[in-house]
């Protein structure tokens, strides 16, 4: 948005005069002016709506719903999600010819090359899903028009609701681009014969519509750490419970645990004229006049002589090894209007202030001759301030004419913690061997070895992993159902339960459970100022999430007793694992291995776990599936070795010290190890990519989303792998690179081959003439044969199709790599054909996430 005019507090009449001119005109087309005093006007941004509005129809009628968005600036990509009320209308098939049910593509892209990621409507569910994006083009769409047409068939009288569950417009670059959803839940009434005017809800009240993710396929293939190969002996694993937020399969590394410790950061929940926990004095107000997200601002300033503040106090922690702040980072947004005509005189400082109100530092200060109209965004570190409480500051001042407002949006402080040591495997001591003369074949004297465990962390997050549903059981509301919610609610007595469930299938069959936890983490809420015991039982019922209550674990079943208390059917009689819960906003963690073993050996049916608290009186509450910070939401880590452990009853030498008491056999169907490189799948970073243009010479493309590649070498995609994970002396089986093809610019197919790269290069400064800054290639587009790359392809492939995946076989290659880490500069793609033709691939930057990007599948054994 942008700040266009300017407000003076303390003029009533001229608050209703806005109001009454945003209400009846949607946006001030010019500043008013009023004594001497410009009026603060709202802003054109992009809206995103449904039309008409209401939506009227007969049952048995179609009507068509445009989705639009208008005052939108450089749109390149979208994903919009919808919720609709399926008992009275269902969404007519745009496409018969097509597997599912799909909405109509709209004019809002015509004139660029574009494509649907996904269209689908769920008439089950009730829910529409639809995701567009250009490709080939420098600049996204400007203005608005219609993003999609829904037909809607009334098929039942009554009135429902129909909401935006989710809009995500993007840039060409993948930044995020802000927007209003103007009367983003619209009435849908259907009607019989004769319509009937649609009520109006009463002032305050809003429908509401969730929307609620329903599980999905999990991974199925996970990237190990390779272990080493078994050597005598082996210690049972030592069991660890580090947290992790990162799925660490690649390599095991210490992953921080990262939270916003700022509350209410937006200002959008008031208590009368107050936000707390945030601390205002002077004139500080919080207004909706100007807002960069969400509805409100703060607002400081704005009339003569202000002397203002707002703070917040926080505490930041600090640890001891090994656990560690790995980052403190305030955040925040701010803009500012004035009527100063020289400058300056008003200011605000951003400052650092001690518990007591001593000043430490001021981080900013800002004042009238700053950037005016628009909203600027401002971080700093704060990690100086490590174990101390401190008190994050706003201070503005205004002299005696011509005002100065200061506006502030969106403060964050982020920190990040590892607040468990990451697993680590040490030599048992070496045993100490009394020899037997009469035995031959003595075992050498040297450390045993403890296989590296494999670490799987589930967690629900949108388009990766889906396999989490949870609820919870109240007792005092017995035919509730709470599938929907943000937060799990548990008190003591067993008056309310938590439910929850993770989708294991992704763990192998036949391996060995070294430690399975589930992490949950606290709400803010707590009722009373005692603690209670959290105990974790194994559930033997099945339930469904958005169906399940006090009474019955799902539609048509009711539980073996209420709240899932029979310990026949309903759960188990004994606790997998209980402890003492107390702190809110704080990881805790349930050993559940044997559980997980289990379901993963097939013993029994994983139905997930059922949370039951005791102690006195007390309520809280742990963040669900549901839960808009992705990282706080329950997780499952599950660490594995490949192969069981067996006892060995081995004559031989007396041992002293640690009972060496198992080996490790890996599985027999065991072919191998295989690892998947591709940017964030496990928390892998490592691809570098973009490509070269004979056309743009001196241009490089290395934060695009798309790779190019034209026939006649006109276009070339440049590619590299970090293999720094493979284990040393490994044998490659096979490697395979893998791209999807989003677009091409005709029908025609395109021969493209893969090339070894010789000469190191740069992702963001390759360009067709250098490889890097003052770097040129031997010849333009990386062409010297033997010096910027291989003469012999090392595969090719005829590429004939878009929106699928296509791969080389570059199993020769890798294994150069393999063998001499250092050979590793990447491959290039060129394009050959006598068909002008171009296909464009996903990039590593591309906007919807690792789905689509690069990835090389490497197959391996270990010696």
């Amino acid at each position: 948005m942008s700040f266009t005019s300017f407000w003076v507090k303390g003029n009533a009449w001229m608050i209703l005069a806005l109001v009454f001119t945003l209400l009846f005109s949607g946006v001030v087309a010019a500043p008013l002016e009023q004594g001497g005093a410009q009026v603060l006007s709202a802003s054109l941004m992009p809206n995103v709506y449904f039309s008409p509005d209401p939506i009227e129809i007969g049952v048995g009628a179609i009507r068509d719903v445009n989705l639009m968005v208008e005052n939108v600036e450089g749109l390149y990509a979208l994903e919009i999600r919808i919720s609709f009320p399926n008992s009275l209308a269902q969404v007519v098939d745009a496409d018969p010819g097509v597997p599912g049910v799909q909405i109509r593509d709209g004019d809002i892209f015509s004139g660029f090359h574009s494509y649907t990621i996904q269209n689908s409507a769920d008439n089950t569910n009730g829910q529409i899903e639809y995701i567009h994006t250009i490709t080939g083009s420098d600049h996204g769409k400007d203005g608005g028009g219609i993003i999609a047409t829904i037909s809607l068939q009334g098929v039942a009288q009554g009135q429902g609701v129909m909401a935006f569950v989710e809009v995500v417009l993007c840039e060409r670059d993948g930044t995020s681009i802000s927007a209003t959803y103007r009367d983003s839940r619209v009435n849908i009434t259907v009607q019989g014969s004769t319509p009937t005017p649609t009520p109006t809800l009463p002032p305050g009240v809003t429908p509401t519509s969730t929307y609620t993710p329903s599980p999905g396929p999990s991974p199925t293939t996970h990237t190990p750490t390779a272990a080493p190969t078994p050597t005598g002996t082996l210690p049972t694993p030592t069991r660890t419970s580090a947290p992790t937020d990162t799925p660490t399969g690649v390599l095991v590394t210490p992953t921080p645990v990262c939270a916003d410790r700022i509350v209410n950061g937006g200002f959008e929940s008031l208590s009368g004229d107050e936000a707390p926990p945030w601390v205002r004095g002077g004139g500080t107000s919080y207004t909706s006049l100007e807002h960069r997200t969400g509805t409100s601002s703060a607002w400081l300033g704005g009339y003569n002589n202000a002397a203002d503040t707002l703070y917040q106090q926080v505490t930041i922690p600090s640890h001891t090894a090994p656990e560690e702040v790995t980052q403190v980072t305030l955040g925040f947004w701010w803009g500012m209007i004035t009527q100063e005509t020289t400058h300056p005189f008003d200011f605000m400082q951003v400052c650092i202030r001690d518990a007591g109100g001593a000043l430490l530092e001021t981080l900013m200060t800002i004042d009238d001759g700053a950037v005016s109209g628009s909203w600027q965004e401002a971080s700093f570190d704060l990690s100086a301030y490590k174990g101390q409480t401190i008190r994050i500051c706003f201070e503005a001042t205004t002299n005696g004419e011509f005002p100065t407002s200061f506006f502030i949006d969106d403060v964050s402080l982020v920190i990040c913690e590892i607040l468990q040591p990451t697993p680590t495997h040490t030599p048992s001591p070496s045993p100490t061997i009394s020899p037997t003369p009469s035995i031959t074949g003595l075992p050498t004297n040297t450390p045993t070895i403890t296989p590296t465990p494999i670490i799987v962390v589930l967690q629900y997050k949108e388009g990766e992993y889906e396999g989490c549903v949870d609820s919870f059981l109240d007792a005092w509301q017995p035919t509730t159902n709470y599938g929907h919610g943000g937060a799990l609610s548990i008190r003591t007595t067993g008056v309310k339960r938590p439910l929850i469930y993770f989708d294991v299938s992704c763990i192998p069959a036949g391996v060995t459970i070294v430690d399975a936890r589930l992490w949950l983490y606290t709400s803010h809420y707590k009722s009373h100022a005692t603690s209670m015991t959290v105990s974790v039982y194994g559930l033997k019922r099945s339930w469904v999430e958005m169906e399940t209550t006090w009474q019955r674990a799902s539609s048509g079943e009711n539980w073996g007793a209420p709240g899932a208390d029979d310990t026949l059917t309903d759960r188990d009689e004994a606790p997998s694992d209980s402890r003492l819960v107390s702190a809110t906003n704080t990881w805790y963690d349930f050993d559940v291995t044997s559980l997980v073993q289990a379901w993963v050996d097939g013993r029994r049916a994983n139905n997930g776990v059922l949370l039951i608290a005791t102690g006195n009186t007390l309520e809280m509450s742990f963040w669900s599936s549901e839960y808009s910070l992705a990282n706080l939401r329950p997780k499952l880590v599950i660490q594995y070795v490949w192969g069981t452990l067996v006892p060995t009853n081995t004559p031989g030498p007396t041992v002293t010290g640690p009972a060496p008491t198992a080996t490790v056999t890996p599985t027999a169907t065991r072919a191998g190890n295989e690892m998947i490189f591709q940017q964030g799948y496990l928390g892998y970073s490592g691809v570098t990519d973009t490509h070269i243009s004979a056309w743009d010479p001196t241009s490089n493309f290395g934060g695009n989303l798309s790779l190019l590649v034209r026939q006649g070498d006109v276009r070339s995609a440049l590619l590299r792998f970090d293999l720094s994970a493979l284990p040393a002396g490994v044998t490659i089986q096979e490697a395979k690179l893998g791209l999807y093809a989003l677009d091409r610019s005709n029908p025609n197919a395109l021969t493209i081959s893969v090339y070894q790269v010789l000469r190191s290069w740069v992702e963001n400064q390759a360009t067709w003439n250098l490889a890097a800054s003052s770097v040129p290639w031997g010849a333009p587009g990386c062409n010297l044969v033997g010096v910027d790359r291989a003469e012999a392809a090392v595969a090719s492939r005829v590429v004939n199709a878009v929106e699928t995946w296509h791969e080389w076989d570059v199993t020769s290659l890798v294994r150069t790599w393999a063998a001499n880490p250092s050979s590793n500069r990447g491959v290039i793609l060129k394009g050959d054909g006598s068909t002008s033709v171009e296909y464009s691939f996903a990039s590593s930057e591309y906007w919807w996430g690792y789905s689509y990007s690069p990835k090389l599948v490497v197959r391996y054994t270990t010696p």
